[in-house]
Parts: structure tokens; sequence; C-alpha cells
């Protein structure tokens, strides 16, 4: 899984109703995966749209599905939980 900051125009990454819709896949990669400031460990990890009517790997890409997660350590263990997303 590859993490990449998207950066906000400075504030936080808040997430709020309506921000899975706005983030956009970075040319080049295939999915990009944002944590919230708020709730340590929660975050959103959206994909490029695939397929033949998908936007091409060199272009950014915002109509792509995405998911909800949540990282968690337990001792010295980690692991995650997903929720779908649209």
């Amino acid at each position: 899984m590859r993490s990449v900051h998207v950066p906000l125009r400075g504030s936080l990454a808040k997430f709020t109703e309506g921000f899975a819709d706005k983030l956009e896949v970075p040319a080049g990669t295939k999915d990009v995966q944002v944590f919230d400031d708020e709730l340590p460990g929660f975050g959103i990890r959206k994909f490029r749209k695939g397929g033949k009517d998908g936007t091409p790997i060199d272009e950014p890409c915002r109509s792509g599905p995405s998911s909800f997660f949540v990282k968690f350590n337990v001792g010295k263990r980690n692991g995650a939980r997903r929720w779908a997303g649209s």
C-alpha cells in the first residue's frame, strides 16, 4: 500500500462530508491514503478508476472508489479494519 501526503492548503486533514469525493489520486500512482489529524489511525484510501473508461495513470484522478479504515496496535501487533466506501 502506498501512502501519499496530500497538502490541503496548510490546513489539517479534517474529514468532513464530501472529503473523499474531493480527494485526488496523484498522477503516476494507483491510490492515495490520507489520515485524519483529529482521529488517530482513521483514514481514507482512494483508488484510481480503472478499466477502459478509467483515467490514464499519468493524469490526476478524482473519480475512483474509496474506503475508510482504522489502523491500530495491540501490544506488539498491528492491525487494520476496513469499511466499504463509495
